[in-house]
């Protein structure tokens, strides 16, 4: 059984940890080991939707898999007994960037008409 890297589709070694052709990294692929592609990492946004005030504690409870009012109620204590709750809600709604805005696929629509009068 031959393997092809991922990148050039060229022939590699089943344990090249590069390919030879272009140098894309391939290592750990054929050994049980699997890298996790970039798509299902888990990155911290503030969803569009779901949110009440910047969408900090939605988007923290979406990332981790937890309940959002738990994620509030622990934001709310932390603000009232120490205060770390409210610099750390306004540090992560200004490094967690806003959910990317989903825009309708492009629809094709027929020429108006121009109507005779």
């Amino acid at each position: 059984m031959a393997f092809y890297c991922s990148n050039c589709g060229k022939p590699i070694a089943t344990d090249a940890r590069h390919c030879p052709n272009c140098g894309h990294a391939v290592g750990g692929a054929f050994q049980g080991a699997q890298a996790v592609p970039p798509s299902s990492q888990r990155r911290l946004v503030r969803p569009r939707t779901g949110r009440l005030i910047a969408g900090v504690c939605q988007g923290v409870a979406v990332t981790y898999g937890w309940d959002p009012t738990l994620v509030r109620v622990v934001f709310v204590l932390l603000a009232c007994f120490s205060g770390a709750g409210l610099v750390l809600y306004i540090v992560l709604w200004v490094a967690a960037p806003e959910e990317p805005l989903l825009l309708p696929t492009a629809a094709s629509y027929p020429p108006p008409t121009n109507p005779q009068v």
